[in-house]
């Protein structure tokens, strides 16, 4: 389909224009809506007109290849791995070892999770709400709402009620929240591949005129209803630093507030022990001081609040963990094991479409047009790829121009809020999964008792994940994304066959061979530069031999420039040629073309 945007970001508000007519759906839940008496919109709990599974009854039946023989029945959630199933004998037993926790768990160590996320500014976002899916379907988790926030965030709660459904969890609060930065004007909200799911979009449940609650009230709800619940900030931390300043404001902070907050990012822990008072044996007190890690994505969102977030967590001592990339990065998922997951539902359609393009754009980038200096090639050789840069691999690789069908299968997936969902779940459940040491083997700096604050840090540094087993971790998502993916995809397929899925994606009616040839152009004219700048410098440094090696290089480079100059006035009959810019990528165009879908 064509794009009824332009270039590569959109923005949106809380009540679009009027959509098209919704996709026709199979045995779609109807859903209405009626006015109060301020007049706002409020969706009515939606009337089945088939018979899924519902957020408490466990599903019993798969879809995909893999999934023929259905789950294994229990008294309570079914497990989606069968016992006598070899090929997921691993999975199976990790579930049994879930269902044994929960057994054996008070209902009071049952954690309660609220939610902030910018759902589809990256694919990971809906890998950490399938897996939090599944931990509450297996009764492990209590989710209890959710803030979708990022501009724009109205379209970003839209598609996230619609994930909801899906799992089965429709009856679930979703806020619209902040734009989620503190400089809009310099903010890329939504990339080529996020958003354009118009299905979803557009599905019964999402009426053109849906108007949604904003975050404020939503929390405000589920605190005033709900008691122990754990924050959990896998987006913009500008949400819940407001949070905070609202209740500055109020008599007591701590009442109705959150008990525990665990954010993916990342904040460093300066602790100073302050000296026993003369006389006094007690412990000495210790002053802490938490800064935002500023080069982590959802700090810089608004490092503003970022900073407002630490500062009030270390103020009111509150409980807290952060996970940062280098735990994410240590716990890799293989992309084969994508491809497992797109097998099931119309989610799994989607995660294929959104995965393959977004891991396109990271490859295309370092490759052509680094997004920043550092996101090179080496960059993505090492992040993406998971090579060491001193393996023969990547220093073969680095030098040749590899086509993304040959770097796709090496792709490692770097689920970086799929960690810290995996720590939302608790202790008692990693620990259960071989994935938290004991308490006693933890570094210092994670355990309250010897630190004396109640702030935890995994993965500090690429060789210290403060106390985690990185393969555990991997094992642990893999297996409730398999699993939850399995388990809801009969549900989901009922409610929107992943068949009748249309992605709203853009066609720039740019011609491929001319954009290669202008970015072909710009490279050379900055690889010129560099080349002028390192002959003066060998010139003013005496060295003749490198200055005049460097002159050779300088000429030729230009000879070249002069080809594709010539070459690109003379197929465009132009006389003057403009750079281009990076709003006007066609990065669909070139995915299309990358997989062999269109030639030019």
């Amino acid at each position: 389909m064509s794009s009824t945007g332009s270039g590569n970001q959109t923005s949106g508000g809380r009540r679009p224009a009027k959509a098209p007519a919704a996709p026709n759906t199979q045995g779609a839940a109807k859903a209405t809506t009626t006015s109060n008496a301020q007049g706002t919109r409020r969706q009515l709990p939606a009337r089945a007109t088939s018979t899924p599974a519902n957020a408490s009854t466990a599903p019993r039946v798969r879809n995909g290849p893999a999934a023929e023989g259905g789950a294994e029945s229990t008294s309570g959630p079914s497990i989606p791995f069968k016992e006598s199933d070899v090929a997921h004998k691993e999975h199976h037993q990790t579930y049994r070892k879930l269902v044994n926790l929960v057994k054996n768990r008070k209902a009071e160590d049952k954690p309660r999770i609220f939610v902030f996320t910018d759902i589809e500014q990256d694919y990971d976002d809906l890998l950490a709400i399938i897996f939090l899916a599944e931990m509450h379907r297996m009764g492990a988790i209590e989710l209890v709402g959710f803030v979708a926030n990022h501009e724009p965030a109205y379209q970003r709660a839209r598609f996230l009620r619609t994930i909801l459904r899906l799992v089965g969890l429709e009856h679930l609060p979703v806020g619209v929240g902040s734009v989620g930065t503190d400089n809009l004007s310099q903010h890329s909200g939504v990339f080529f591949y996020s958003l354009k799911n118009i299905t979803f979009d557009r599905a019964p449940w999402n009426p053109p005129n849906l108007e949604l609650p904003d975050a404020k009230t939503v929390i405000t709800n589920v605190l005033r209803s709900k008691s122990n619940v754990t924050a959990l900030m896998i987006s913009s931390l500008q949400d819940i630093g407001e949070f905070f300043d609202r209740k500055d404001k109020t008599a007591d902070f701590m009442k109705y507030n959150f008990t525990k907050f665990i954010s993916q990012g990342g904040y460093e822990v300066e602790a100073t022990e302050q000296a026993a008072q003369s006389g006094k044996s007690s412990k000495p007190k210790v002053k802490v001081t938490l800064k935002p890690v500023k080069d982590m994505a959802n700090n810089k969102f608004n490092l503003k609040q970022a900073a407002n977030y630490t500062n009030h967590l270390a103020a009111h001592k509150l409980t807290s963990d952060t996970w940062s990339r280098e735990a994410a990065k240590a716990a890799r998922l293989p992309g084969t094991f994508m491809k497992e997951m797109f097998q099931y539902g119309p989610i799994g359609a989607h995660l294929e479409w959104l995965w393959m393009r977004q891991e396109f754009k990271f490859y295309w980038d370092p490759f052509n047009w680094p997004f920043m200096d550092f996101l090179n090639v080496d960059w993505y050789l090492n992040t993406r790829l998971g090579l060491d840069k001193t393996s023969a691999d990547f220093n073969e690789l680095r030098k040749t121009e590899m086509p993304f069908s040959d770097a796709a299968p090496r792709i490692k997936v770097i689920a970086y809020d799929g960690c810290a969902a995996v720590g939302a779940v608790g202790d008692d459940f990693m620990r259960a999964m071989g994935v938290l040491d004991p308490e006693s083997k933890l570094p210092a700096y994670n355990r309250p008792d010897v630190a004396g604050h109640p702030h935890r840090v995994f993965g500090k540094k690429a060789d210290d994940l403060g106390g985690i087993n990185a393969r555990r971790l991997a094992q642990v998502m893999k297996t409730f994304l398999l699993g939850g993916m399995i388990a809801t995809a009969g549900r989901a397929e009922s409610l929107i066959p992943r068949a009748s899925i249309k992605h709203d994606h853009e066609e720039s009616g740019i011609n491929l061979d001319g954009f290669r040839a202008r970015i072909t152009l710009r490279n050379l004219r900055i690889k010129l530069d560099e080349d002028i700048k390192r002959a003066e410098e060998a010139k003013a440094a005496g060295k003749d031999k490198e200055y005049r090696r460097d002159l050779g290089t300088i000429d030729k480079r230009r000879s070249t420039i002069a080809v594709y100059e010539e070459r690109i006035k003379r197929e465009e009959r132009v006389t003057r040629i403009s750079e281009p810019v990076r709003a006007s990528i066609p990065y669909e165009q070139l995915y299309q073309q990358a997989m062999g879908q269109t030639r030019k």
